[in-house]
């Protein structure tokens, strides 16, 4: 159960990531675009490596 959770996590990350940057759409010519891609990118970056620990376990 422990491996799917990882997954979840990873998954969540992923739509995270997703949500974030199309609001940084909405607000690409404000700061709050800047760091909402910022925070995009740190949620893919979680994820590949949530993603990476899953499979080095298995």
């Amino acid at each position: 159960m422990k491996d799917q959770n990882k997954l979840w996590i990873a998954f969540a990350l992923v739509l995270a990531a997703g949500l974030l940057s199309r609001f940084a759409w909405l607000y690409i010519h404000e700061t709050v675009g800047v760091v909402l891609i910022i925070l995009s990118a740190g949620c893919i970056v979680a994820a590949s490596t949530v993603f990476a620990i899953y499979f080095r376990e298995r």
